[in-house]
Protein backbone atom coordinates (compact mmCIF):
# COMPACT_ATOMS: atom_id res chain seq x y z
CA UNK A 1 0.00 0.00 0.00
CA UNK A 2 1.64 3.39 -0.80
CA UNK A 3 0.28 6.75 -0.49
CA UNK A 4 -2.29 8.18 -3.27
CA UNK A 5 -3.58 11.14 -2.30
CA UNK A 6 -4.10 14.18 0.80
CA UNK A 7 -7.02 15.66 1.02
CA UNK A 8 -6.19 18.78 2.13
CA UNK A 9 -9.51 20.09 4.02
CA UNK A 10 -12.19 18.05 5.88
CA UNK A 11 -15.03 19.23 3.43
CA UNK A 12 -14.49 17.81 0.00
CA UNK A 13 -16.18 14.75 -0.84
CA UNK A 14 -14.91 13.73 -4.01
CA UNK A 15 -11.25 12.67 -5.80
CA UNK A 16 -10.68 11.28 -9.00
CA UNK A 17 -7.60 8.86 -9.15
CA UNK A 18 -5.74 9.37 -12.79
CA UNK A 19 -1.96 8.82 -11.09
CA UNK A 20 0.10 6.42 -12.04
CA UNK A 21 1.62 3.44 -10.13
CA UNK A 22 4.91 5.08 -10.70
CA UNK A 23 4.30 8.32 -9.18
CA UNK A 24 2.26 6.73 -6.42
CA UNK A 25 4.22 8.06 -2.72
CA UNK A 26 5.49 6.70 0.29
CA UNK A 27 4.80 2.77 1.78
CA UNK A 28 1.56 3.43 3.72
CA UNK A 29 2.83 2.59 7.77
CA UNK A 30 2.30 -0.96 9.01
CA UNK A 31 1.40 0.55 12.81
CA UNK A 32 -0.21 3.56 13.48
CA UNK A 33 2.49 5.76 13.46
CA UNK A 34 0.05 8.65 15.77
CA UNK A 35 1.20 6.30 18.70
CA UNK A 36 4.90 6.11 17.81
CA UNK A 37 7.19 8.27 19.31
CA UNK A 38 10.82 8.22 18.04
CA UNK A 39 11.18 4.31 17.76
CA UNK A 40 8.68 3.78 21.02
CA UNK A 41 5.73 2.59 20.28
CA UNK A 42 3.22 4.33 22.96
CA UNK A 43 -0.59 3.54 23.27
CA UNK A 44 -2.11 6.28 24.83
CA UNK A 45 -5.66 7.62 24.02
CA UNK A 46 -7.20 8.65 21.45
CA UNK A 47 -6.88 12.43 20.14
CA UNK A 48 -10.45 14.49 21.30
CA UNK A 49 -11.80 11.47 22.58
CA UNK A 50 -13.05 10.89 25.62
CA UNK A 51 -14.01 8.56 28.78
CA UNK A 52 -17.52 7.60 28.36
CA UNK A 53 -20.50 6.46 30.77
CA UNK A 54 -22.77 3.37 29.89
CA UNK A 55 -25.44 1.94 32.10
CA UNK A 56 -26.44 -1.01 30.33
CA UNK A 57 -29.71 -0.33 29.54
CA UNK A 58 -29.41 0.18 25.47
CA UNK A 59 -29.29 4.20 26.02
CA UNK A 60 -26.41 5.12 23.94
CA UNK A 61 -23.18 6.04 26.25
CA UNK A 62 -22.25 9.54 27.19
CA UNK A 63 -19.30 11.46 27.91
CA UNK A 64 -18.53 10.94 31.66
CA UNK A 65 -19.04 14.56 33.51
CA UNK A 66 -20.62 17.34 32.26
CA UNK A 67 -20.22 21.11 31.60
CA UNK A 68 -22.06 23.79 34.24
CA UNK A 69 -25.72 24.41 33.27
CA UNK A 70 -26.07 28.18 31.94
CA UNK A 71 -28.86 30.43 32.13
CA UNK A 72 -29.99 33.85 33.67
CA UNK A 73 -31.46 32.96 36.40
CA UNK A 74 -33.55 35.62 38.33
CA UNK A 75 -33.26 36.07 42.16
CA UNK A 76 -35.78 38.21 44.41
CA UNK A 77 -36.16 38.25 47.61
CA UNK A 78 -38.93 35.93 49.10
CA UNK A 79 -41.30 35.95 52.09
CA UNK A 80 -40.53 36.23 55.20
CA UNK A 81 -37.84 34.13 56.67
CA UNK A 82 -33.67 35.05 57.43
CA UNK A 83 -30.39 35.14 55.97
CA UNK A 84 -27.10 37.41 56.80
CA UNK A 85 -27.78 40.50 54.69
CA UNK A 86 -25.51 41.16 52.39
CA UNK A 87 -24.00 40.41 48.39
CA UNK A 88 -24.24 37.03 47.65
CA UNK A 89 -23.04 35.13 44.86
CA UNK A 90 -25.52 31.98 43.94
CA UNK A 91 -25.84 29.10 41.52
CA UNK A 92 -26.85 25.96 40.34
CA UNK A 93 -25.01 22.87 40.40
CA UNK A 94 -26.77 19.55 38.39
CA UNK A 95 -26.76 16.10 39.63
CA UNK A 96 -26.44 13.47 36.78
CA UNK A 97 -28.26 9.69 37.28
CA UNK A 98 -24.74 8.48 37.76
CA UNK A 99 -24.49 11.20 40.60
CA UNK A 100 -21.85 13.39 39.24
CA UNK A 101 -22.30 16.83 40.12
CA UNK A 102 -21.37 19.94 37.81
CA UNK A 103 -19.33 22.38 38.61
CA UNK A 104 -21.77 25.34 39.64
CA UNK A 105 -23.09 27.32 36.43
CA UNK A 106 -25.67 30.18 36.17
CA UNK A 107 -24.26 32.48 38.51
CA UNK A 108 -25.71 35.65 39.63
CA UNK A 109 -25.20 38.49 42.39
CA UNK A 110 -28.27 38.89 44.61
CA UNK A 111 -28.06 41.36 47.81
CA UNK A 112 -29.79 39.14 50.61
CA UNK A 113 -32.64 41.08 52.87
CA UNK A 114 -31.70 39.70 57.26
CA UNK A 115 -35.62 39.04 57.29
CA UNK A 116 -36.24 38.05 53.50
CA UNK A 117 -35.73 34.48 52.41
CA UNK A 118 -34.80 34.38 48.66
CA UNK A 119 -36.70 32.68 45.63
CA UNK A 120 -34.90 32.10 42.30
CA UNK A 121 -36.62 31.72 39.32
CA UNK A 122 -35.71 30.55 35.49
CA UNK A 123 -33.79 28.24 37.02
CA UNK A 124 -31.91 26.40 34.35
CA UNK A 125 -32.59 22.56 33.04
CA UNK A 126 -29.86 20.31 31.37
CA UNK A 127 -30.19 17.11 28.94
CA UNK A 128 -32.05 14.07 29.43
CA UNK A 129 -29.00 12.89 32.54
CA UNK A 130 -29.75 15.22 34.64
CA UNK A 131 -31.33 13.79 37.83
CA UNK A 132 -31.75 16.83 39.60
CA UNK A 133 -30.12 20.35 40.99
CA UNK A 134 -28.77 22.08 43.82
CA UNK A 135 -28.69 25.62 44.76
CA UNK A 136 -25.08 26.91 45.91
CA UNK A 137 -24.17 29.99 47.38
CA UNK A 138 -21.34 32.42 49.06
CA UNK A 139 -21.31 33.82 52.06
CA UNK A 140 -21.68 37.20 52.42
CA UNK A 141 -18.86 39.29 50.90
CA UNK A 142 -17.53 42.41 51.76
CA UNK A 143 -15.93 44.69 49.27
CA UNK A 144 -17.58 42.77 45.91
CA UNK A 145 -14.86 42.92 42.96
CA UNK A 146 -17.51 41.73 40.47
CA UNK A 147 -16.02 38.22 39.89
CA UNK A 148 -18.43 35.85 40.32
CA UNK A 149 -15.90 32.75 40.01
CA UNK A 150 -13.56 33.79 42.92
CA UNK A 151 -15.21 32.52 45.67
CA UNK A 152 -15.86 29.61 47.77
CA UNK A 153 -19.34 28.21 46.91
CA UNK A 154 -21.47 25.93 49.62
CA UNK A 155 -24.83 23.75 48.80
CA UNK A 156 -27.47 25.37 50.45
CA UNK A 157 -29.72 23.22 52.88
CA UNK A 158 -32.75 21.79 52.06
CA UNK A 159 -32.46 24.02 48.24
CA UNK A 160 -32.60 21.08 45.76
CA UNK A 161 -34.98 20.74 43.01
CA UNK A 162 -35.68 16.71 42.70
CA UNK A 163 -35.79 16.58 39.01
CA UNK A 164 -35.29 18.57 35.45
CA UNK A 165 -38.15 19.98 34.62
CA UNK A 166 -39.58 22.95 37.74
CA UNK A 167 -37.38 26.47 36.62
CA UNK A 168 -38.69 27.72 40.52
CA UNK A 169 -37.34 27.34 43.85
CA UNK A 170 -38.79 29.61 45.92
CA UNK A 171 -38.53 30.84 49.74
CA UNK A 172 -35.30 29.72 50.38
CA UNK A 173 -34.03 30.54 54.07
CA UNK A 174 -30.54 30.23 55.22
CA UNK A 175 -27.69 31.57 57.61
CA UNK A 176 -23.90 31.82 56.40
CA UNK A 177 -23.19 29.48 59.21
CA UNK A 178 -25.26 26.97 57.37
CA UNK A 179 -22.96 26.76 54.42
CA UNK A 180 -20.98 24.26 55.08
CA UNK A 181 -20.66 21.83 52.39
CA UNK A 182 -18.26 23.12 50.17
CA UNK A 183 -18.62 23.08 46.41
CA UNK A 184 -15.88 25.17 44.77
CA UNK A 185 -13.63 22.00 44.06
CA UNK A 186 -16.15 21.38 41.36
CA UNK A 187 -15.09 24.62 39.31
CA UNK A 188 -11.75 22.69 39.01
CA UNK A 189 -13.22 19.57 37.60
CA UNK A 190 -13.00 17.81 33.84
CA UNK A 191 -15.98 18.83 32.35
CA UNK A 192 -14.52 16.12 29.73
CA UNK A 193 -12.31 13.45 30.64
CA UNK A 194 -9.90 12.87 28.18
CA UNK A 195 -9.49 9.12 26.88
CA UNK A 196 -6.63 7.07 27.89
CA UNK A 197 -5.12 3.77 27.48
CA UNK A 198 -5.31 2.82 31.25
CA UNK A 199 -8.23 2.57 32.61
CA UNK A 200 -8.04 1.05 36.60
CA UNK A 201 -9.01 2.39 40.18
CA UNK A 202 -7.70 2.26 43.36
CA UNK A 203 -9.24 3.19 46.98
CA UNK A 204 -12.81 3.95 44.96
CA UNK A 205 -11.10 6.24 42.99
CA UNK A 206 -11.31 6.06 38.63
CA UNK A 207 -7.58 6.12 37.47
CA UNK A 208 -7.17 7.26 33.92
CA UNK A 209 -3.36 6.79 32.35
CA UNK A 210 -1.50 7.50 29.22
CA UNK A 211 -3.58 10.27 27.71
CA UNK A 212 -2.96 11.25 24.14
CA UNK A 213 -1.28 14.62 25.37
CA UNK A 214 0.76 13.57 28.48
CA UNK A 215 1.69 9.79 28.42
CA UNK A 216 3.24 10.27 31.76
CA UNK A 217 0.25 11.41 34.11
CA UNK A 218 -2.94 9.80 35.65
CA UNK A 219 -5.82 11.23 36.09
CA UNK A 220 -7.53 10.56 39.35
CA UNK A 221 -10.96 10.83 40.26
CA UNK A 222 -12.54 11.91 44.06
CA UNK A 223 -12.97 8.90 45.75
CA UNK A 224 -16.29 7.26 45.80
CA UNK A 225 -17.00 10.05 42.35
CA UNK A 226 -15.50 8.41 39.33
CA UNK A 227 -16.39 11.27 37.26
CA UNK A 228 -15.22 13.95 39.36
CA UNK A 229 -11.21 14.84 38.37
CA UNK A 230 -9.71 18.18 39.31
CA UNK A 231 -7.42 19.33 36.48
CA UNK A 232 -5.02 21.06 39.47
CA UNK A 233 -5.32 18.33 42.32
CA UNK A 234 -6.43 14.94 40.25
CA UNK A 235 -2.76 14.11 38.91
CA UNK A 236 -0.06 11.92 39.53
CA UNK A 237 3.21 12.32 37.55
CA UNK A 238 5.75 9.67 36.48
CA UNK A 239 9.53 11.12 35.32
CA UNK A 240 8.60 11.47 31.72
CA UNK A 241 10.96 9.19 29.73
CA UNK A 242 9.58 8.87 26.40
CA UNK A 243 7.50 5.75 27.11
CA UNK A 244 3.93 5.55 28.02
CA UNK A 245 2.01 4.51 31.72
CA UNK A 246 1.12 1.11 30.85
CA UNK A 247 -0.56 -0.05 34.02
CA UNK A 248 -2.21 0.75 37.42
CA UNK A 249 -3.24 -1.49 39.59
CA UNK A 250 -4.07 -1.64 43.87
CA UNK A 251 -1.93 -4.13 45.92
CA UNK A 252 -2.68 -4.13 49.91
CA UNK A 253 -3.72 -0.34 49.61
CA UNK A 254 -0.94 0.41 47.73
CA UNK A 255 -1.04 1.92 44.06
CA UNK A 256 1.52 0.77 41.42
CA UNK A 257 2.24 2.28 38.25
CA UNK A 258 3.78 0.01 35.56
CA UNK A 259 5.55 1.28 31.92
CA UNK A 260 7.13 -1.13 29.71
CA UNK A 261 10.80 -1.02 31.44
CA UNK A 262 9.65 0.76 34.77
CA UNK A 263 7.68 0.57 38.09
CA UNK A 264 6.76 3.36 40.46
CA UNK A 265 4.33 3.25 43.67
CA UNK A 266 2.23 6.07 45.10
CA UNK A 267 0.12 5.83 48.53
CA UNK A 268 -2.99 7.93 49.02
CA UNK A 269 -1.87 9.82 52.68
CA UNK A 270 -5.39 11.01 52.89
CA UNK A 271 -4.87 14.21 51.24
CA UNK A 272 -5.12 15.21 47.83
CA UNK A 273 -3.84 12.99 44.78
CA UNK A 274 -1.16 15.47 43.62
CA UNK A 275 0.55 15.48 47.14
CA UNK A 276 0.75 11.59 46.59
CA UNK A 277 4.06 11.05 47.53
CA UNK A 278 6.17 8.69 44.21
CA UNK A 279 7.91 5.85 45.50
CA UNK A 280 10.61 3.84 42.50
CA UNK A 281 9.94 -0.08 42.70
CA UNK A 282 12.51 -1.20 39.50
CA UNK A 283 13.93 1.07 36.89
CA UNK A 284 14.42 -1.91 34.56
CA UNK A 285 11.24 -3.98 34.87
CA UNK A 286 7.59 -3.09 33.97
CA UNK A 287 4.79 -4.33 31.65
CA UNK A 288 2.87 -3.60 28.66
CA UNK A 289 -1.03 -2.40 28.94
CA UNK A 290 -2.63 -5.97 29.50
CA UNK A 291 0.04 -7.35 31.26
CA UNK A 292 -0.94 -7.67 34.29
CA UNK A 293 -2.93 -11.00 34.67
CA UNK A 294 -6.91 -10.55 35.00
CA UNK A 295 -8.43 -12.41 38.06
CA UNK A 296 -11.62 -14.12 36.12
CA UNK A 297 -11.88 -10.59 34.78
CA UNK A 298 -12.90 -8.91 38.07
CA UNK A 299 -9.42 -7.80 38.98
CA UNK A 300 -5.72 -8.02 39.30
CA UNK A 301 -4.85 -9.32 42.69
CA UNK A 302 -5.15 -13.25 43.31
CA UNK A 303 -4.61 -13.46 46.96
CA UNK A 304 -1.31 -11.53 48.20
CA UNK A 305 0.27 -10.35 45.00
CA UNK A 306 0.30 -9.62 41.21
CA UNK A 307 1.14 -12.12 38.24
CA UNK A 308 3.18 -9.64 35.66
CA UNK A 309 4.67 -10.45 32.05
CA UNK A 310 8.00 -8.33 32.12
CA UNK A 311 11.10 -8.44 29.46
CA UNK A 312 12.48 -10.94 32.34
CA UNK A 313 9.80 -13.51 32.42
CA UNK A 314 6.00 -14.22 34.01
CA UNK A 315 7.00 -12.81 37.58
CA UNK A 316 4.99 -12.97 40.77
CA UNK A 317 5.21 -9.57 42.34
CA UNK A 318 4.26 -8.59 45.94
CA UNK A 319 6.06 -5.46 46.17
CA UNK A 320 8.79 -6.79 44.16
CA UNK A 321 9.53 -8.97 41.52
CA UNK A 322 10.33 -12.27 42.76
CA UNK A 323 12.87 -14.35 41.38
CA UNK A 324 12.97 -17.18 39.79
CA UNK A 325 10.36 -16.23 37.54
CA UNK A 326 7.40 -18.34 37.29
CA UNK A 327 8.12 -18.66 33.46
CA UNK A 328 12.08 -19.59 33.76
CA UNK A 329 11.84 -22.86 32.99
CA UNK A 330 11.21 -21.49 29.61
CA UNK A 331 13.67 -17.98 29.63
CA UNK A 332 14.85 -18.94 26.22
CA UNK A 333 12.23 -19.32 24.72
CA UNK A 334 10.73 -15.74 26.53
CA UNK A 335 13.75 -14.23 25.96
CA UNK A 336 12.77 -14.50 21.82
CA UNK A 337 9.71 -13.24 21.44
CA UNK A 338 9.89 -9.89 19.53
CA UNK A 339 9.81 -7.09 21.80
CA UNK A 340 8.64 -4.23 19.54
CA UNK A 341 4.94 -6.09 20.03
CA UNK A 342 5.49 -6.11 23.49
CA UNK A 343 2.46 -4.24 23.89
CA UNK A 344 0.06 -6.67 22.37
CA UNK A 345 0.80 -9.70 25.60
CA UNK A 346 -2.04 -10.10 27.41
CA UNK A 347 -2.36 -12.24 30.81
CA UNK A 348 -5.11 -13.91 32.15
CA UNK A 349 -5.44 -16.00 35.33
CA UNK A 350 -8.06 -18.79 35.07
CA UNK A 351 -8.23 -20.06 38.50
CA UNK A 352 -10.53 -22.80 37.96
CA UNK A 353 -8.68 -24.65 35.11
CA UNK A 354 -5.62 -23.33 37.19
CA UNK A 355 -4.25 -22.03 34.62
CA UNK A 356 -2.16 -19.01 32.84
CA UNK A 357 -2.98 -17.79 29.41
CA UNK A 358 -0.84 -15.47 27.65
CA UNK A 359 -1.21 -13.81 23.99
CA UNK A 360 1.78 -13.49 22.80
CA UNK A 361 3.75 -10.63 20.16
CA UNK A 362 2.99 -14.13 17.36
CA UNK A 363 -0.09 -13.42 18.34
CA UNK A 364 -0.05 -17.29 19.20
CA UNK A 365 -1.44 -18.60 22.81
CA UNK A 366 1.10 -19.45 26.04
CA UNK A 367 -0.56 -21.70 28.47
CA UNK A 368 0.82 -22.43 32.08
CA UNK A 369 -1.05 -25.22 33.91
CA UNK A 370 -0.14 -24.94 38.28
CA UNK A 371 -2.41 -27.89 39.06
CA UNK A 372 1.10 -29.12 40.80
CA UNK A 373 1.55 -26.26 42.62
CA UNK A 374 1.77 -22.35 41.79
CA UNK A 375 5.38 -22.78 41.91
CA UNK A 376 8.24 -22.03 38.82
CA UNK A 377 9.25 -25.55 39.30
CA UNK A 378 5.61 -27.29 38.80
CA UNK A 379 3.91 -25.38 36.52
CA UNK A 380 3.88 -27.06 32.88
CA UNK A 381 4.32 -24.51 29.90
CA UNK A 382 2.65 -25.19 26.39
CA UNK A 383 3.02 -22.90 23.60
CA UNK A 384 -0.58 -23.65 20.96
CA UNK A 385 -0.51 -22.11 17.49
CA UNK A 386 -4.04 -21.52 15.73
CA UNK A 387 -4.58 -21.11 12.07
CA UNK A 388 -5.61 -17.37 12.87
CA UNK A 389 -3.82 -14.60 14.88
CA UNK A 390 -4.83 -14.80 18.61
CA UNK A 391 -5.59 -11.36 19.54
CA UNK A 392 -7.32 -11.39 23.52
CA UNK A 393 -8.76 -13.33 26.13
CA UNK A 394 -11.56 -12.93 28.35
CA UNK A 395 -13.16 -15.16 31.17
CA UNK A 396 -17.33 -14.95 31.63
CA UNK A 397 -19.28 -16.95 33.89
CA UNK A 398 -16.16 -18.15 36.20
CA UNK A 399 -14.61 -20.58 34.04
CA UNK A 400 -15.65 -20.22 30.13
CA UNK A 401 -12.61 -18.66 28.72
CA UNK A 402 -13.18 -16.45 25.54
CA UNK A 403 -10.31 -16.20 22.68
CA UNK A 404 -10.55 -13.43 20.42
CA UNK A 405 -8.61 -14.14 17.32
CA UNK A 406 -9.28 -13.14 13.21
CA UNK A 407 -11.46 -14.73 11.18
CA UNK A 408 -9.98 -17.70 9.37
Amino acid sequence: MKLLTVIADNTDTNFQDNIADGALGANAPTVNTATVIGSNLVQKGLDNEFVYVYFGDGVAARKAAGSPLVGNMTIAHGAAGHTDAGVHIFGIVAETTSGYLTPPGALEQFTTAALNSVSFGNVPTGGSTIAKRHLVATRRITGFNGNLQGYTFYFVPNATIENNTDTFLNNISFYDADLLDDASHLLDNYSEIPAGAVLSTYRDRLLVGATFDNISIILVSESGEPEAISQIDGILTVPPDGYAITNAQELRDILYVTKLSRTDSFNDNGDIPSSWARVGIDDALGTGVHGIANVLNKGAASIDFLIIATYQGISIFNGRYITPELSFKIEHYWQGLNRTLWHQIQVMNATIQKELYVVLPNRSLLVGNYSNGFDPRKIRWAPQTFPMGINCLAITNIDQIIIGADIF
